[in-house]
């Protein structure tokens, strides 16, 4: 039974070692016997298995005669990627340290705690509480809309359609007020459309500063009865195909009366949400909602 003992294999560490930075050696290499089962063993070749065949040495990679192969048999293009890269050069340190701040200590902060034995019975104070972005947001929008009324403010003190001099000549009960116009309209064509109802004394589109038209004019009839007839019949009528809107004016007629540009006007289209507009007319809700009392046109409008 001990005469069937194989010797011990020869210990790694007596093995021979090539210089650092080197490939292992293959199988053969260094006077090492070829390991048993890879019969045809070449240096320079891969070893072959049992049962295996050698692929075919393509004509392009045959090493020229007389040449010297590397003992793994890779090609030099192969052998530049397992060369070891050069050592890290050494850079000493700057010259010039580092400034940073000193250590100190708190005695320049005791000051600012103060004492317990004086505030026991005292409540700690209020944490500061930061502003949200939304209630900053809010802020802003109360702020501007706190400005925008002091502006109104002082614009409508100002105002006064019954001593303005260029309505001096008209009269405020034979005036109609017409809206939602297009901006293609002009006097010519308003009048040829307002003639239908009765006849027309004078026409007048608002213009801003610039000479553009704002989409409201004036339209004043010789008689009464006829300007009654256009505000019956004229409300809801297509210009440029455009809903025109038409009302009576309360600049001069009604008192106390604001236009909307200084927050008053007659409906609720415009106040800002789905919830808070109005979807009918004001004209509508006045008119149609209570019934007429004595003479006039109620008591508000769009007009001014």
């Amino acid at each position: 039974r001990l005469a069937m003992l194989k010797p011990a294999p020869q210990s790694l560490r007596e093995l021979p070692r090539g210089p650092p930075g080197t490939l292992p050696p293959p199988p053969g290499g260094f006077g090492l016997p070829p390991p048993p089962g890879f019969p045809g063993f070449r240096p320079g070749f891969p070893p072959m298995m049992p049962g295996m065949m050698r692929p075919p040495i393509m004509h392009g990679l045959r090493p020229p005669p007389n040449s010297s192969t590397h003992q793994t048999g890779l090609t030099p293009s192969l052998l530049r990627l397992f060369v070891s890269r050069a050592p890290v050069e050494y850079h000493p340190p700057p010259a010039k340290a580092k400034k940073t701040q000193p250590y100190t200590g708190i005695a320049d902060y005791v000051k600012l705690f103060t004492d317990p034995a004086e505030e026991e019975d005292s409540p700690p104070p209020e944490p500061e509480v930061k502003e949200t972005r939304a209630a900053k947001k809010a802020r802003i929008a109360a702020e501007k809309a706190k400005e925008n009324d002091a502006k109104i403010e002082e614009e409508l003190k100002g105002w006064n359609p019954k001593e303005d001099p260029k309505l001096a000549d008209s009269d405020p009960y034979k005036t109609l007020f017409v809206g939602r116009l297009s901006y293609d309209v002009d006097e010519a064509k308003l009048r040829r459309e307002f003639e239908r109802f009765g006849a027309v004394k004078s026409v007048h589109v608002v213009e801003d500063r610039e000479g553009k038209p704002r989409g409201y004019a004036f339209v004043e009839f010789e008689r009464e009865s006829d300007m009654k007839h256009a505000y019956r019949s004229a409300d809801g009528l297509k210009l440029e195909d455009r809903r025109i809107l038409v009302d009576a004016e309360r600049g001069r007629t009604v008192p106390d009366w604001k236009p909307r540009r200084f927050g008053g006007g007659l409906g609720g289209t415009r106040r800002g949400g789905k919830t808070e507009n109005n979807l009918v007319a004001g004209r509508d809700q006045v008119y149609h909602s209570r019934p007429q009392e004595g003479g006039g046109y109620g008591g508000q409008g769009h007009g001014g």
